[in-house]
């Protein structure tokens, strides 16, 4: 029974202890433009607090406040895949991504997908920002860094960690 008891304790004190580390919210998908990641009307959790204790990586889906400045209308949150850091240069060409000179494997994108620059075709990404695209590639669905150029680290939001079906 006291080894019972001593487990309960200790879960309740885990959970207690990493409920208040972590700021996680719920997220109402309301675009296509991570489709077929993430589809419209679905709902995402991300957590607020992930790169207070971690680093961004290629790959991870973001959370991104885009002010006025950027959109010339209203904030938008968008949700967008981080594909190159800084330093990285990225190119698109023949509707593949590369990365450093080396095709980008996108296992997240459609069969048929295919990459096309918007305003330029080549990056280099400067310190303290990244390149970041949407996985929905149809033209002009995605409002991301084929568009806006690299973006800035401070306005990543949360990492989304995971899609609720």
């Amino acid at each position: 029974m006291a080894k019972k008891l001593r487990i309960v304790l200790l879960t309740l004190c885990i959970l207690v202890a990493f409920s208040g580390c972590f700021n996680y919210r719920r997220l109402k998908i309301n675009s296509g433009s991570m489709e077929p990641t993430l589809k419209n009307g679905d709902e995402a959790l991300v957590n607020y607090d992930y790169y207070k204790s971690n680093k961004l990586k290629k790959g991870d889906m973001v959370l991104i406040k885009l002010d006025k400045p950027l959109t010339k209308t209203e904030d938008m949150i968008v949700v967008k895949r981080i594909i190159g850091l800084s330093g990285d240069k990225v190119e698109i060409k023949n509707g593949k991504v590369y990365i450093n000179d080396s095709e980008l494997k996108e296992d997240y994108l459609t069969d048929n997908a295919v990459t096309e620059p918007i305003k330029e075709s080549k990056w280099t990404i400067p310190e303290g920002k990244v390149f970041v695209l949407g996985d929905n590639r149809e033209p002009l669905v995605s409002l991301d860094s084929r568009l806006l150029g690299p973006i800035s680290e401070d306005i990543i939001q949360g990492y989304v960690i995971l899609k609720k079906k």
